[in-house]
């Protein structure tokens, strides 16, 4: 029988800030953000190289790994997209902390959405892509600095299970407040290299924002219509 392997989301995070110490350990310098993911890549032994041709003319396919050569290919389309180029960076990173042992890590393209669909997967390649999304969130969004810089700007935890008949009226979202909470924080510069939606998402997971589900990309949901 097979025993089907749910993802351990702190043994991941353990992983991250892990890596995050022994590269601000190595370069004597405090760990505070933004977090230089293109830094930690290097620290590795990755080079990145942008593309656009090939795979890369699907602008669905973010980036890729190839093991072998010790680098990440990007779409080059992210040159203009600072906070998910940075998040691909830390996906791929996230493959090679992760996914390194025995034959697990292979050349691979990273679809974006691909991870938050299948989030909570139990197993196969969209496990793989989903700890790859949780590792990133964790290395570019530590729960320190995000806490920190939290409440810095509220007193406590936002609860948006219910929303006011002002929010209705005008048309507000759940999603709408949670971005612009997330827009405040993006604001202070530890978290300002990163999307309003990874915030928020980070948000979500670490229960500073309840009452609102994992937020997907809905960009990449009409391109897929």
């Amino acid at each position: 029988m097979t025993v089907l392997r749910r993802i351990d989301y702190n043994l991941i995070e353990c992983k991250a800030n892990k890596l995050l110490s022994e590269y601000f350990e190595r370069y004597q310098k405090p760990f505070e953000g933004p977090i230089p993911i293109d830094h930690i890549l290097e620290f590795l032994g990755y080079d990145i190289e942008f593309k656009s041709n090939g795979i890369y003319e699907d602008k669905n396919i973010l980036g890729g790994l190839l093991p072998n050569k010790y680098k990440i290919e990007l779409n080059e389309s992210l040159h203009n997209q600072e906070g998910r180029m940075n998040f691909t960076i830390a996906h791929e990173i996230g493959h090679i902390v992760l996914h390194s042992e025995a034959d697990k890590l292979r050349a691979r393209d990273c679809r974006e959405g691909m991870a938050n669909v299948w989030e909570g997967a139990s197993y196969g390649y969209y496990k793989t892509e989903a700890e790859a999304d949780a590792f990133a969130a964790a290395l570019l969004m530590p729960r320190k600095i995000v806490e920190e810089v939290f409440f810095s700007i509220y007193d406590k935890e936002i609860n948006l299970r219910k929303l006011s008949f002002f929010d209705i009226l005008t048309g507000k979202t759940k999603r709408f407040k949670g971005l612009n909470i997330a827009a405040k924080l993006k604001e202070k510069s530890q978290l300002s290299n990163v999307s309003k939606l990874s915030i928020l998402n980070r948000l979500i997971t670490l229960n500073l924002i309840k009452g609102l589900r994992f937020q997907k990309n809905i960009e990449y949901k009409k391109r897929k219509v």
